[in-house]
């Protein structure tokens, strides 16, 4: 785009370079010319204008549409790792039975669980095992020990474990501040400040107080106890999420915390499935000591992240290397999430065909069997698409282009046109007042020529304007031819 004119208006500062030069036609031609010359720069800026909102429109109208190959890819790439969630995620195996393994993915997700539990034991002083001891059962007996909660099965007494019908293997995922999400961190504070504990069961909320569990948040002052109390809640869940240290020594597997949110099937209170008629919270409860805790929720995660790789790794490519867009220029649009969209609905769809032909009518296989993680994210991303197109649609977008350009357009050419108006006037102004001094200074000429009879300064006094007007200036012979009668008038 053209940038606005400069307010010095450097066409105009020529005038002036030829008005010191007294070439007076050439800078009223200059003049006269620079309005031409704006006209053309307006046509040209609003013509530019104009080819900016072509190719914007355009560009809207290809974000908005997927081609065949997007398609294609995206459907690819929801088959392949639906095909990796079905082969090596699966189903969780039992805590009590870890010996058979039917999940390839959550063998490796546990490992991996259980040296970052004894790292973190290691970050907060634990020295290492005894001799003879099992390293994990040592560093979460430790971490037990040093992050000691109020809300912990022991805390309730039997009245409230009659209440919330609490057991080793389910008060994970009935506790609200054993879930490592935000809502975890809420309640976990909160019941650490209110000497409570706070549980969901079976569509019911339930708190109970533990101030006989003799435990007392640290913290010198409000902040520092906030601080102690998320401490508590995280070191606690590190001790947790690995089963408890009396699974552990016994080889079992234990029972982890929830998947994040997963805690929140505890609301559905309702429904009435299989021959037990089983409520929602209660297959998810059942589903949980199946083993669908935390560390499954990881390998959950991996077919996840593959899809979310191939598409944005196909996505950047292709805008690389196919629209030779710089990297600088790759911004993230509808078609990007569209795609991800497809993928993870494509994705989704063969793992709920496998586990509904897996179940054969078991519902609690069949949960065990859902992706959690994979549908979360398709949830997530069908209220992100519903959201855009209840608020926007391609018209209504294509016009805000267009009035917004124009709009800016109109703006910008009326503010140099204002600069070009000014200087334009100003310097009309001194042109004209130049030229009348010119003009008055050769008139005084002539009149002291005639009076005086001084041919010389009478030609002096035409010679000033004829330099005025343009013309060369004339000796005193030129003067007299000029003088002569033509027609019955004397003609300059």
């Amino acid at each position: 785009m053209l940038n606005g004119l400069d307010t010095r208006n450097n066409e105009l500062s020529e005038i002036e370079r030829f008005i010191e030069q007294r070439d007076y036609t050439t800078s009223l031609r200059v003049l006269l010319n620079s309005i031409d010359e704006q006209r053309i720069k307006i046509d040209q800026r609003y013509e530019e204008a104009l080819n900016e909102i072509t190719y914007l429109q355009e560009e809207l109208k290809r974000n908005k549409q997927l081609d065949g190959y997007d398609l294609s890819f995206a459907a690819f790439s929801g088959v392949m790792t639906g095909l990796i969630d079905v082969l090596f995620v699966g189903q969780p195996y039992s805590p009590k039975k870890n010996e058979i393994v039917t999940s390839k993915a959550q063998s490796v997700c546990d490992g991996f669980v259980d040296k970052t539990v004894t790292k973190f034991a290691e970050l907060c002083g634990w020295d290492g095992p005894s001799k003879n001891s099992d390293p994990l059962k040592s560093a979460i007996s430790y971490l037990e020990r040093k992050f000691k909660v109020n809300y912990d099965q022991t805390s309730y007494g039997q009245a409230g474990l009659d209440l919330t019908k609490l057991t080793p293997s389910n008060h994970h995922i009935k506790s609200l501040a054993h879930s490592p999400s935000l809502i975890g961190l809420i309640f976990s504070i909160v019941d650490q400040f209110q000497d409570t504990a706070t549980f969901l069961d079976n569509g019911t909320l339930l708190r109970l107080s533990t101030k006989n569990s003799n435990f007392e948040l640290q913290g010198g002052n409000f902040i520092a106890k906030i601080f102690c109390g998320f401490c508590n809640w995280f070191g606690h869940l590190m001790s947790d999420i690995a089963g408890s240290n009396g699974v552990r020594a016994k080889n079992g597997r234990g029972m982890g915390i929830p998947v994040p949110f997963f805690e929140l099937f505890q609301l559905m209170g309702f429904g009435a499935l299989g021959k037990d008629k089983q409520t929602f919270s209660e297959i998810a409860v059942k589903v949980f000591e199946k083993g669908y805790d935390a560390r499954f929720g990881i390998a959950l995660a991996i077919p996840v992240l593959v899809n979310e790789m191939m598409i944005h790794l196909y996505w950047y490519s292709k805008q690389i290397f196919y629209y030779r867009h710089s990297w600088k220029d790759i911004q993230q649009n509808k078609n990007l999430d569209r795609m991800l969209l497809i993928s993870s609905g494509v994705m989704c769809l063969v793992d709920i065909a496998d586990a509904t032909i897996r179940a054969k009518g078991n519902w609690i296989v069949f949960f065990s069997r859902l992706n959690f993680v994979a549908w979360s994210r398709l949830s997530y991303l069908g209220l992100k698409e519903l959201a855009y197109n209840l608020k926007a649609n391609y018209i209504l977008e294509a016009e805000e282009i267009r009035s917004k350009i124009l709009g800016e357009t109109s703006l910008e050419i009326q503010q140099e046109t204002r600069i070009f108006l000014e200087n334009y006037i100003e310097k009309t102004e001194r042109f004209f007042v130049y030229q009348q001094k010119i003009f008055d200074r050769g008139i005084d000429y002539i009149e002291i020529g005639l009076s005086k009879n001084d041919s010389a300064v009478l030609t002096a006094g035409f010679n000033q304007i004829n330099e005025m007007l343009g013309y060369e200036p004339k000796s005193l012979d030129k003067f007299k031819a000029m003088m002569k009668k033509k027609n019955g008038k004397y003609k300059l």
